[in-house]
Order: structure tokens, then sequence, then C-alpha cells
């Protein structure tokens, strides 16, 4: 844990490490994994960090991936502003963008790899306001926006969201290796560009009038050029009335699900498709050899052949039995022994 203070702010930045002790390689390090030991040490830094004005836990495994005592890795970060994770990234491409906020109100940001994509992220908090961008290596200028602040991320049980409506400044962070000669900015596509002078470092400020936007959700267009030529616009949506956006379903079912609840759904789905078939065969078998029960005629292609083999496999008793139990074994077997 660390904790920086700026002036009057405080900000705690907390680890959470769930690798596998030892680790072992794919597919195998897909879970995590926190002991009580850990849990508890987390539990101190999370108590100590009340009296800061943002906390930010970070780690590698996403929280659907962590497994934890109770009451759980999310209800201990519920405190904290933000989650930094990596992991799952992007799915191979099929979720670039993996960000939700938790029901604690714990906004969750997945970072697309370095390895393979050259990911990396900015953040920043803002007078207790947090923001962020997700950049590729290599495309320059970096813009972002910390007032105000985006809307899909708001927390409004966690930031002074009044401080958006209440200032004087539009507030953009511009970094670049080059130096950069030109930040303007506007609002909805529409009107003249602004000029944004330059405070100090990358910031760049603009005066503006929030009440313009009181209500609904509006975009900021943000142009920064660097002296070269080369030049980026970024546009970002914002809302000062608590207009909320919604995050895409893809991220939200691969950060708010547990990972292993998915694998205990699937192990037993696996578990009655294998011993189902084997049980029904066995029943009908007793009915037909009690004259209860017709005995099915089976069609000569691949299909009935296979009912035909299964049907002589379930009624072997030194083949069904153990083809049964064993997976119930798996299941339940550990449970009826103790």
């Amino acid at each position: 844990m660390q904790t920086i203070s700026k002036g009057y702010e405080k900000y705690t930045f907390i680890a959470v490490d769930a690798c596998l002790e030892p680790g072992p390689r794919r597919p195998f390090n897909f879970i995590g994994n926190i002991n009580k030991d850990q849990f508890a040490l987390l539990s101190s830094f999370e108590k100590e960090s009340r009296e800061s004005n943002g906390t930010i836990w970070f780690g590698h495994y996403p929280t659907s991936c962590i497994i934890s005592p109770k009451p759980g890795i999310r209800n201990l970060m519920h405190s904290g502003t933000a989650y930094l994770c990596g992991h799952l990234h992007t799915l191979g491409g099929m979720v670039p963008n993996m960000y939700t906020i938790q029901h604690s109100g714990l906004l969750e940001l997945e970072l697309g790899d370095w390895k393979d994509n050259r990911m990396f992220r900015v953040a920043a908090f803002d007078h207790g306001l947090f923001s962020f961008v997700d950049v590729i290596h290599g495309q320059w200028p970096v813009i972002l926006v910390t007032n105000p602040k985006h809307a899909l991320f708001s927390l409004p049980n966690k930031e002074p969201l009044n401080l958006i409506t209440s200032s004087s400044h539009i507030r953009i962070l511009v970094f670049s290796p080059q130096t950069i000669q030109n930040v303007r900015v506007r609002f909805n596509n529409e009107g003249n560009w602004v000029d944004c002078q330059n405070i100090e470092g990358p910031l760049y400020v603009t005066m503006w009038d929030p009440s313009s936007f009181s209500s609904g959700v509006h975009n900021i267009h943000v142009y920064a050029e660097e002296i070269t030529g080369n030049f980026r616009e970024t546009v970002q949506p914002f809302s000062l009335d608590g207009t909320r956006l919604s995050f895409q379903l893809l991220p939200r079912i691969a950060l708010m699900t547990h990972a292993q609840h998915v694998f205990h759904g699937f192990f037993i789905s696996f578990v009655v498709v294998s011993a189902l078939p084997f049980i029904l065969i066995r029943i009908l078998h007793i009915l037909v050899k009690g004259n209860k029960f017709l005995k099915p005629t089976f069609s000569n292609n691949f299909l009935g052949n296979s009912l035909r083999r299964l049907w002589v496999l379930a009624t072997i008793n030194r083949l069904c039995v153990p083809l049964v139990l064993y997976p119930l074994y798996l299941t339940i077997g550990k449970q009826i022994l103790t």
C-alpha cells in the first residue's frame, strides 16, 4: 500500500497479488487465489485507506477470476474508486473496452495487453475526480480530459461531481515526446474551436460556462497538434445532471460474474450429461424386462447404432455402474465419506 499526499488531498494505491504459488502455466493459472492471511492484510489496508480522497486497487486478475475468503474481494474493495487489472485483457479482441461498475460502486477497468497490442493506460485524479484513457503505444499525442469527467465512468457516491458544475475551466492533460503547439476544444461538434492555454507541463485549460450544458449528455471535442504537424482528436461525453450511460453487455458479463461459479456450472452439466443417459436407459431396460414397456427399435444409421451400443453398455453392470458412480463420486463423494 502506498499513500500519496498532495496539498490537502490524499490518494491511496493498494496492490492485490492473487497469483498462485507455485505459479502454474496456462491454462491452470486462469484463476487467482487470495488466502486468509492475504485477505486479512488487504482488509487492514482498506481500513487505513478510508481517510483518503480516492483509493486505487490494482492487480493482475479481475475480480471475476479471484477466489477469496468471505465476504469476497469485491466487498473488500467497496470503498475504493477503481480496480485496475489485466489477465482477460480484450478476450482476443472480442471485448476491446472491458469496463464496468460493480454493484458496490467500484469501477473495474481491464486493460489490453502490452505483449501483443502494446496498450498502456494514463490515469489522473483531478480534485477527487478519477479519469483515464487507454492508449496504443506510438499514437501521439495522448489526450486525457479530466474536467468535465467522462459520463460513463462517473461515480456519484464516491466522487465530488458537483465540482464539475461549479468549475470555471476545462482541464486537459496532453502528453507527447514532441512539442505541443496547439490544443483546442469545442462542444457537440458545433461552433468555433477555442484555444487552450498551457499552464504547466501537460496541463492545458480554457474557461467555460457549465450552465450551458446543464441537462442531458454532451460531447467535448479536443484537438491537439504537435509541432511536427501530427495531430489527434478525441471526443468525450459528459453530463452535469447525472444522466448515465450504459456499459456494454459483454464487459459486464466478463467482469461481474464469478469464473468459479461458471466452471462449477460446466462441471455439473458434464456430470449430468455423462451419468443421466445411463441412468435413464437402465430404468427403461428394467421396465422392458418387466414387460411394462416395449423394447424400442433402432434404425440402421449412425444415431440408431449409437443408441443401440449405449443400450447394451447400460445393461452390463461391470461397465455401467463404474461409469455412473465415478462422476457422481467426483461431485459428492467427499461429502458422503466425511
